[in-house]
């Protein structure tokens, strides 16, 4: 997946050293791998990231999308965390990040979400962009997405509807019977949660 790797080495100098052992660590183990590595100056990693610590890398961003795909079916404890129109870099990053931690075998973006390419959800992201597979497609594909894995669709909302009520999280933690088999759980736009139309397709 990745291709070049640009690491910060502390002068100009041809035979220059990497700037950090944990940046000439990375740089031996992406020459191993058959990747290019470019040593660069300090000067040269700014101007080509601000935010860059001493590496930046180049990689195949459809060879990372195949590398990442879901599982093509999920057991009964699997948790899949799906995010609908989430719109913020830093928030989408934040999510994706506790949602690995949090053990959750794949994230789901519904509708029009931020990309997840955006550097600010990279970076918001911690890594776990890197081994946790994250898909992206509109609320209709979602559900039937969810069906096809046989994954029960729970929303995170505190309003429910007129024909459903909501049910209080210490309440279905009290009786986890209830959560017995694979799930989604969808959580809504950071300023208008989830539409009535979602939560009246969800299961619970």
């Amino acid at each position: 997946i990745v291709e070049d790797l640009y690491v910060e080495v502390e002068s100009a100098q041809p035979d220059a050293s990497f700037a950090t052992p944990v940046a000439a660590q990375m740089a031996g183990k992406a020459m191993q791998a058959g990747a290019y590595v470019h040593k660069v100056t300090h000067a040269v990693m700014h101007r080509m990231s601000a935010d860059a610590q001493g590496v930046l890398a180049v990689a195949d961003m459809q060879a990372f999308l195949d590398a990442s795909a879901a599982p093509s079916d999920f057991d009964e404890h699997a948790m899949v965390a799906a995010f609908w129109q989430v719109r913020d870099p830093g928030n989408a990053g934040t999510v994706i990040r506790s949602a690995d931690a949090a053990g959750c075998s794949t994230v789901v973006l519904v509708d029009d979400c931020v990309d997840m390419f955006n550097p600010k959800v990279i970076r918001s992201t911690a890594g776990s962009l890197f081994h946790l597979p994250i898909l992206t497609m509109g609320t209709d594909d979602f559900f039937a997405w969810c069906d096809t894995h046989e994954l029960a669709v729970y929303a995170a909302d505190v309003y429910g509807t007129d024909s459903r009520q909501p049910e209080s999280l210490t309440d279905v933690i009290a009786a986890p019977e209830t959560l017995a088999g694979a799930k989604a759980v969808l959580f809504g736009n950071e300023a208008r949660g989830l539409t009535k139309e979602v939560l009246e397709r969800t299961d619970r």
